[in-house]
Parts: structure tokens; sequence; C-alpha cells
């Protein structure tokens, strides 16, 4: 569309529309992939839910959607710091090889590669020592 503009006033008002059109097709885009789910037997669920659960197909899938691996929870988890909670050692392996941070720390500064340690989790411990983790962090506790 060719629009004839002979005025700086219409051509400020243009400009001006043209910029919150692209703002909202922005907000737009946001939203959307933000609220990334899956549907599984009926229930729709996020990535730090299919975490949880060891639901290993769900979490593929949702990565596969563009969910941000390490999106936060309202807690500040990472969806591997609650796989680490939940003892989801498929979880933790799926989303550790596709990259997740093994030292990302939520709001009261546990990381997968911490909570493992302190809770015994051998295998999880193994498997963040093997990826990077820092053995020079510290939680809450010091």
């Amino acid at each position: 569309m060719c629009v004839q503009v002979h005025d700086q006033k219409s051509l400020r008002f243009l400009h001006k529309t043209m910029i919150c059109c692209r703002l909202s097709l922005l907000t737009c885009f946001l939203m959307t992939t933000l609220n990334m789910n899956v549907t599984r037997a009926g229930e729709t669920l996020s990535l730090h839910q299919a975490a949880a659960r060891n639901d290993v197909v769900a979490i593929k899938s949702l990565l596969n959607q563009g969910v941000g691996i390490e999106d936060r929870d309202s807690r500040g988890r990472t969806a591997l710091l609650v796989a680490t909670h939940h003892d989801a050692i498929e979880a933790e392996r799926v989303l550790i090889g596709a990259g997740a941070d093994v030292n990302a720390m939520d709001d009261i500064s546990d990381s997968p590669y911490l909570y493992a340690g302190a809770e015994g989790r051998l295998e999880i411990l193994q498997m963040t020592l093997a990826h990077g983790a820092d053995l020079g962090s510290v939680n809450r506790y010091g």
C-alpha cells in the first residue's frame, strides 16, 4: 500500500501508528511464546510440570516448540531444578542434554548441583558434575 503524506503532522501520526502496530504485534508474539504448553492425555503441561512428572516425551515436545529451557517458575526454579527436586532422573538427562544450566540458582540460591548433593541424589549429582557444575558455588547456607 502506498500512502502519500503532504505535511509533517500527518507523517508523525503515520509514524506513531506504525510503531504502535509493531508493539502490538510484538506483545502478541511474546504472550504466545511465553505461554507454551503441551497437552498429554487431555491435560495441559508446562515444562516445569513435565519435568516434575519425569515426562520425557512432553519435555522434548515443549523444547521442540521453543519453550525456554531456562524459564523460571514463581519460585525462580528452572525445569532442571524442578526435576532435581522430584528425583526425575530421565527428565534431568533430557534437560541437561538439551543444554540446561546445572548451576542456575533459584530464589533461595539452590541449584540442581547443590540440591542433588545436599539430598544425596548421586546419579543427578554425577550428571551435574559431568556437565560443568561449579564446585565453588554455595547456597544460602554457605
